[in-house]
């Protein structure tokens, strides 16, 4: 019964997130001359449920281990299309379906298989690396975005997807997946019980850094791309992420055998993504 309850908690969280997304996207006009009381609405509901789902996790994990709810996030994807399809109208094929299910079972099957890894801290130069790394490619990005806003790529090109949907989604949901690689280096680093001393790691402002940066990209990506193209990226990669940075700072038993078969479907993964974009 209490796994049971467990599921149902950690199920009803993704979906609140889920639909916190679409809410935010619906409402993204409030940061243009156009917006209008409803935008207002829409977004500060988006922004208080995406809060919230924190909150039923923290519940959920009393009933069931995390690696069982991480697998259940794969759902945020399948929630979030469907609830795009639904409020905000945007059209889906028949193969988004398959390419959707594919990406929900492929990142269970990657959470399952990295449950296992070291609870050893890392070299602090190799995690700071990788804290930074989306954030410096989302920034070398913003001149991009400038000129694509401003014209000056053909819109019949790649050019303006690339900067204004694709590099933030990809990046927002890379800084959203090291929030968690954060999380756990600042428990390594003082201890997993609430306290102040939480204040004295380099690893609590490197969570809040991502957090922040994170925050900002995916509001682009949702101004500029439909929800149908910027959830698989943004959720693929808030998954994909750290876990191909764990393989790094957290090893795993076999690591080379099992590195290979987490390679194999972080590509697959990929592919999954690019038929779903190819098509939008």
């Amino acid at each position: 019964m209490n796994f049971l309850i467990g599921i149902l908690l950690g199920t009803l969280a993704y979906f609140l997130l889920a639909l916190g997304f679409v809410f935010q996207k619906k409402g993204i006009k409030i940061f243009s001359a156009e917006r209008k009381p409803i935008d207002f609405i829409f977004w500060i509901s988006g922004l208080i449920l995406i809060n919230i789902n924190p909150f039923v996790n923290f519940i959920a994990l009393g009933f069931v281990p995390s690696y069982v709810i991480n697998a259940i996030s794969a759902l945020t994807i399948v929630f979030t299309i469907l609830l795009s399809a639904t409020l905000l109208k945007e059209k889906l094929f028949g193969s988004d379906f398959i390419y959707i299910f594919a990406i929900t079972f492929l990142i269970a099957v990657i959470t399952l298989k990295t449950k296992d890894a070291s609870q050893n801290m890392p070299v602090f130069s190799l995690s700071l690396i990788f804290a930074l790394a989306p954030i410096v490619l989302f920034l070398l990005d913003l001149p991009f975005v400038h000129l694509t806003i401003k014209g000056r790529f053909k819109s019949d090109s790649m050019m303006p997807a690339f900067s204004k949907v694709i590099i933030p989604s990809i990046t927002s949901g890379a800084m959203a997946g090291f929030m968690v690689i954060a999380m756990k280096l600042l428990q390594l680093d003082k201890g997993s019980s609430l306290s102040v001393k939480y204040f004295n790691s380099i690893y609590l402002y490197l969570f809040l850094l991502n957090g922040l940066i994170s925050f900002i990209a995916i509001q682009i990506a949702y101004k500029n791309g439909s929800m149908i193209v910027v959830a698989p990226l943004q959720y693929g990669f808030t998954v994909l992420y750290p876990v191909i940075a764990s393989l790094f700072l957290f090893p795993i038993q076999n690591a080379l055998i099992e590195g290979l078969n987490i390679t194999a479907l972080s590509i697959s993964i990929f592919l999954c993504i690019w038929g779903i974009i190819s098509k939008h």
